[in-house]
């Protein structure tokens, strides 16, 4: 199942970029809608299995498995309705589209089915219900997924975007500082001599700090002296201010 539609071909200077990337939106809004359908309608259709409500379509499988009030039944019933929601999820991927023409496929069926079997089954009309109004809402989604196998193969998928397709397609780096002596790589730390920081070969020893107890008072420990020979000791001065 494939067409092509014209309004994505590809064209020079990237001129199909608009149009395509609005399309892709509109493909990823529909499935979001679809699927907040689903939910809503998947939720209604499991309250009524925990009553034991049987629907055309989705209760197809779980009779294989006993009457409405068996356990097995119902549980099978719950699955085939998480696969529901399921397939809707999926149909918002980027690589199962066709998730969405099976979803369609099934709501019509319930459709189809669920007013057939009103007459004998009430809860059929809740079946006809869902089924009609979710082939309407999913339609859409058939010519959604014939125009994504299109995007998929067409320039710039998934993007669109000019700006992106430039850095692409202009990716060789060049570098901003080429003078002489520049270069384009990290040294590591290995590589590095210490003495190129100070520009000096030989790093002068550091003075030792002449201590002495100025005072001579034992309770008084080393204290740094200036070569200047000032000394401020008047912490240590035994003269107190009244």
């Amino acid at each position: 199942m494939t067409r092509f539609n014209k309004k994505l071909a590809e064209k020079p200077d990237h001129g199909h970029y608009p149009v395509c990337l609005g399309r892709k939106t509109d493909i990823e809004r529909n499935s979001v809608t679809v699927l907040a359908y689903t939910c809503a309608a998947c939720a209604v259709l499991l309250t009524g299995s925990l009553i034991t409500a049987r629907f055309s379509v989705i209760s197809w499988i779980p009779a294989l498995f006993g009457d409405s009030t068996d356990v097995g039944a119902l549980f099978v019933q719950i699955l085939v309705i998480l696969a529901i929601v399921g397939l809707a999820a999926v149909n918002c991927s980027k690589k199962y589209r066709i998730c969405g023409v099976i979803l369609f496929a099934i709501y019509l069926a319930m459709g189809i089915f669920g007013i057939i079997g009103v007459g004998s089954n009430s809860a059929d009309f809740l079946t006809f219900a869902i089924g009609a109004l979710g082939a309407v809402k999913s339609a859409v989604l058939i010519p959604d997924y014939l125009d994504w196998k299109q995007l998929k193969e067409t320039e710039g998928f998934p993007h669109f975007n000019e700006r992106f397709a430039y850095q692409n397609e202009n990716s060789n780096y060049a570098p901003v500082h080429t003078g002489e002596g520049a270069s384009d790589k990290m040294s590591s730390p290995d590589q590095i001599d210490i003495k190129n920081f100070t520009g000096l070969d030989n790093m002068p020893e550091m003075p030792e700090l002449p201590s002495a107890n100025q005072f001579g008072d034992p309770g008084v420990g080393a204290v740094y002296i200036p070569e200047c020979g000032k000394y401020c000791a008047m912490s240590e001065s035994p003269i107190k201010t009244s």
